[in-house]
């Protein structure tokens, strides 16, 4: 099931390059940003994004930026043929409590963008659980991602915890031409 991104490039241009130091002291220019236009396929992120929607999503963002609770983030997984498309809710330190079914971060009852309660299962609370350490708080560089349609299972529910080094572009722009 191919839920979320194809890559149809409409276009490509550069942000900023900061630059790196590396150990020998060579000064490296890197793209914090590569900024595309693509086009959401399925229906995971609905209502927040719908099927055929364009978006702009800067890849390589995060390599200069924060993550934030809420961003729209693109997600690669070697084993799919294209990224997806989540929203990204647990950071790392965040506090994991969940109360029949319901997931609490930091104390705050996990919803949707249209504020539906996201509910879990025995499994998918195990598949959270993965990311927390004995405290119950996410370790580091763990996150947890969940789709804005609270039915669609394609997720941490599924597959637990993605890494920072999955997390691969952020969407800027949701509404670009629909």
């Amino acid at each position: 099931m191919k839920y979320l991104l194809g890559l149809s490039i409409m276009a490509i241009f550069a942000i900023a390059l900061p630059t790196v130091k590396t150990q020998k002291n060579l000064i490296i220019k890197r793209s914090c940003e590569m900024i595309k236009t693509a086009t959401v396929k399925g229906n995971s992120m609905i209502p927040r994004l719908k099927d055929g929607q364009a978006v702009r999503i800067a890849w390589d963002y995060y390599d200069c930026h924060s993550f934030q609770r809420e961003d729209i983030v693109v997600v690669f997984f070697p084993s799919q043929e294209h990224p997806f498309i989540k929203t990204l809710y647990g950071l790392p330190g965040d506090k994991i409590t969940f109360n029949k079914g319901k997931l609490a971060i930091n104390n705050k009852v996990l919803k949707n963008s249209m504020e539906d309660i996201f509910t879990f299962d025995r499994f998918e609370i195990q598949q959270i659980k993965k990311a927390l350490n004995e405290e119950q708080k996410i370790k580091p560089n763990n996150f947890i991602i969940l789709g804005d349609n609270i039915f669609n299972k394609f997720s941490s529910r599924k597959f637990g915890p993605v890494f920072q080094d999955q997390i691969v572009g952020k969407v800027l722009e949701k509404n670009l031409i629909n």
